[in-house]
């Protein structure tokens, strides 16, 4: 090995060790430019314009139109593509950070097994524990943390978008007449992160039954997300959608024990006027128990 390819080797070791649970999502990046993501703005706000979406009404930014929805996925399951401004992902992003490296924040689940997650979590209003699979206030799967309060903004972020999904679907609701999201699950990927098939399913009894959305806030590199209604057989395909920085995917209703997986993420593929280090930051909002 040459001297500079055991000195990379070492850089990478030693970065792996400062990951491991403490995850800086600034990491190799350089402030930025307020006028920059200005601009970003107003082209993400023309480019809703000419695409003759529907009206959506922002309390901090005022009216402002809604990107179009893609076509229906599932019944109940709604993909809003560049919902999401540009300042309002750096927003959740530079959130993200700073509860990030609190007490609490980013930490590398390991399985039951004994198997390290491909990604770095940090859980809000409740924790998930990886192990039990069970919610709980303090992360007893890892170091006795208390749990985060989760932001009122992302609250208001994602009944907006709720707002938009049912306007598209509006069986994404099941037979919910509205959402109090009081639990987000913040997930980090890696270029080699992933999330095997799985279904979301540690809500309480009544979000389960009553079919409770699931949102879904996507930023940063482009990744791909499979999905099915039920567990595929060995050897069979399933439906694989794109999600990309500022897209939002909700599934509720008839959607809500969807099957789904992060299965690919594509590095360097995120926006330049976004400040991340290269990877998927990725938001899940629900309501534990739904009371109407």
């Amino acid at each position: 090995m040459t001297k500079r390819k055991a000195e990379h080797a070492l850089e990478k070791r030693t970065q792996h060790a400062l990951d491991e649970h403490e995850m800086d999502l600034y990491l190799n990046t350089t402030e930025l430019d307020a006028a920059v993501l200005e601009a970003a703005d107003v082209e993400a706000k023309r480019s809703c314009e000419e695409d003759k979406p529907v009206e959506r009404t922002d309390e901090v930014h005022g009216e402002q139109p809604a990107p179009a929805p893609t076509p229906e996925l599932l019944p109940g399951m709604v993909l809003l593509k560049g919902f999401l401004l540009p300042s309002e992902q750096q927003e959740l992003v530079d959130a993200s950070r700073t509860m990030g490296l609190q007490e609490g924040g980013f930490y590398k689940p390991t399985y039951a097994s004994g198997a390290k997650c491909r990604l770095h979590q940090m859980c809000l209003g409740r924790h998930w524990n990886v192990v039990t699979e069970q919610y709980e206030q303090v992360r007893t799967n890892h170091d006795n943390a208390p749990v985060i309060p989760l932001p009122e903004r992302w609250k208001e972020l994602c009944k907006r978008s709720l707002a938009a999904a049912v306007a598209v679907d509006p069986r994404v609701m099941g037979s919910c007449k509205r959402m109090e999201p009081d639990v987000c699950v913040v997930n980090y990927y890696k270029k080699a992160g992933r999330n095997g098939m799985h279904i979301d399913k540690d809500e309480s009894e009544e979000a389960m039954e009553w079919g409770s959305p699931v949102v879904s806030f996507s930023i940063g590199s482009k990744a791909d997300f499979a999905f099915a209604p039920h567990y595929p057989e060995r050897g069979e395909g399933v439906p694989i959608v794109a999600l990309e920085s500022g897209d939002v995917l909700l599934f509720g209703g008839p959607s809500r024990k969807v099957v789904h997986a992060l299965t690919r993420v594509y590095p360097n593929t995120q926006s330049e006027w976004l400040r991340m280090r290269s990877g998927r930051l990725n938001l899940t909002f629900r309501e534990y128990k739904p009371t109407e």
